[in-house]
């Protein structure tokens, strides 16, 4: 058991979270009108592009994600330092109902006002990428791929060269966020189509099982 909890538990956390970051993305996009919830490099040249053309109006849509990423980091950052001393797992623990109740909200919420839900999803993103920055000791992002991308890409290429030690976790780790982000994706598109705003329950779901994975991970990974 003692085993599973160091090397399993993280692995099946790191899988759900990034599942679970690719539907939210996939929803705020097809859903919410192209607004990237998560994707926050896009919002910005979005953002720049529309301000460029004096389209002030339509650049805002993509401003308030932004701002409420920043904030989500900010209250995750905070709320670590509140419970600092905690057992990591409780910290971990209420992070995710956090996430849980605010997409419950969002559900809701979408069918009325776009441009407030993606905002609630990217500070959910904020949230979840400051509190489960690291799995196994590695830094693997949960609600992003590029900087996943490029870390899979080096460490497979040490690991061609011979420099096989220590970099074939790394590579496994970033496979499987990024298969499980690609994923998660796929079954925001399907469940869009099928569930409308009501999609968004089932990273509620992937959410609330990784509750059990955030008791069984008893480090800080």
């Amino acid at each position: 058991m003692k085993d599973f909890r160091r090397k399993a538990a993280p692995v099946f956390l790191l899988a759900l979270l990034s599942a679970s970051g690719g539907l939210m993305d996939a929803f705020s996009y097809l859903y919410c009108e192209g607004v990237f919830a998560y994707a926050q490099t896009g919002n910005i040249l979005l953002f720049c592009i529309n301000m460029v053309k004096g389209e002030f109006v339509q650049s805002l849509g993509y401003l308030w994600p932004i701002l409420a990423f920043m904030g989500g980091t900010a209250s995750a950052f905070f709320l670590e330092r509140l419970h600092k001393g905690w057992e990591p797992y409780l910290h971990k623990w209420r992070t995710l109902v956090l996430e849980i109740v605010i997409l419950a909200a969002v559900a809701f919420v979408s069918d009325y006002n776009h441009l407030v839900a993606t905002a609630m999803i990217s500070f959910v993103c904020g949230v979840q990428l400051e509190t489960f920055a690291s799995f196994l000791s590695i830094r693997v992002a949960t609600t992003m791929c590029i900087g996943n991308l490029r870390s899979l890409v080096h460490h497979s290429m040490e690991c061609a060269v011979g420099n096989a030690r220590g970099n074939g976790v790394q590579v496994m780790l970033f496979g499987v966020a990024l298969v499980s982000f690609a994923l998660g994706a796929g079954l925001g598109n399907v469940l869009v189509a099928w569930l409308g705003n009501f999609a968004i329950f089932a990273s509620c779901v992937l959410l609330g099982i990784n509750i059990l994975f955030a008791f069984l991970v008893y480090d800080r990974d």
